[in-house]
């Protein structure tokens, strides 16, 4: 699973994250993903909700909500330079059924 809802993150604090502003709530996302899926997630993010202008840095470094699995957070400079070949990260697929509802 893409987010850890059952170890570290309920879907209460999920649903926090993405729908309350963030000084609101102490919420975190726990993401079962290394730094080209989790670029990738942000992407995809991006082009399911076009109105959304949040920026990568507000998503993964200022609002402080996004978490690795193992509770770190992740690093704004690492994820943003991450980069495949033809820009798709291993778990693509398991993302887009992650979005595939939104679309």
């Amino acid at each position: 699973m893409i987010w850890s809802l059952i170890d570290k993150t309920s879907k209460e604090d999920f649903t926090r994250c993405f729908l309350m502003d963030w000084d609101e709530h102490d919420a975190k996302i726990h993401l079962k993903l290394k730094n080209p899926a989790c670029k990738e997630f942000y992407e995809r993010l991006k082009i399911i909700f076009p109105k959304n202008d949040l920026q990568l840095i507000d998503f993964i470094k200022n609002s402080d909500l996004l978490r690795r699995e193992d509770g770190l957070p992740y690093n704004y400079n690492t994820v943003r330079n991450a980069l495949t070949r033809n820009r798709i990260s291993k778990r693509s697929e398991e993302l887009e059924a992650v979005f595939a509802p939104f679309s």
